[in-house]
């Protein structure tokens, strides 16, 4: 998580390509700042590394719907 929350702060693509790899974080530690930071692609694949594939349709199908906006 720690690592997490610093790619995040110190290199954004970084921590997008660290949650789309396998690794230990919760999703209640990662969803809200990959929200916040409008990181909606880098969620979904966090959302299917967690074995949690149907959030991850969702956000993209709302991603390809209504364009990068607020999932």
């Amino acid at each position: 998580m720690a690592l997490f929350r610093l790619y995040l702060e110190q290199d954004p693509a970084r921590a997008q390509k660290f949650v789309a790899a396998p690794n230990a974080c919760a999703v209640e530690d990662v969803e809200a700042p990959l929200r916040a930071a409008g990181f909606f692609d880098a969620l979904a694949e966090f959302f299917v590394q967690k074995s949690r594939p149907r959030e991850a349709l969702r956000l993209w199908q709302q991603f390809s719907f209504n364009g990068p906006r607020e999932a």
